[in-house]
């Protein structure tokens, strides 16, 4: 059984953009956007960043102008793992940072509801994610996997 425990998180950016008082009370469509990296500070310390915005679907492209924007990096340490971002094609490896990602994503819904309940109410909720489809995602996007 692998053992972790979440050393420190940092906010590196927020961004929330008040509705102006034409759209205030107004619905609005979001799309949400979300990236992650992983990094090794050590052999025993994951470190895992997320970006995670939100725009207006209306809008031409949601991503140039933000309601929310978000980047936060979550420091793991682990005694009984060591991490490479490479080949992370194993399975093992892909469930270990799946668990992590999961973590990390919680923890950016609440400080995202946190942030901007005062601003923009309570009609911005994060969706859940789900963290190993995300990961399954990155390593073939980034070719993460390895050599065959």
């Amino acid at each position: 059984m692998k053992q972790y425990h979440l050393n420190a998180v940092e906010e590196h950016q927020l961004f929330v953009r008040a509705p102006d008082s034409a759209s205030r009370g107004k619905e609005v469509k979001v799309v949400w956007t979300f990236d992650a990296d992983f990094s090794a500070d050590g052999p025993n310390t994951v470190t895992v960043l997320l970006q995670v915005s939100a725009g207006d679907a209306g809008a031409d492209d949601p991503k140039d102008d933000p309601l929310v924007s978000l980047s936060v990096s979550h420091h793991f340490d682990s005694e009984d793992y060591e991490f490479e971002v490479t080949h992370l094609a194993d399975p093992d490896r892909q469930s270990f940072l799946a668990t992590l990602l999961g973590i990390s994503l919680g923890t950016v819904r609440g400080l995202i509801y946190a942030r901007t309940v005062s601003i923009l109410g309570k009609r911005l909720v994060m969706p859940i994610v789900n963290p190993t489809a995300m990961l399954r995602h990155l390593v073939e996007e980034r070719g993460w996997g390895g050599p065959e």
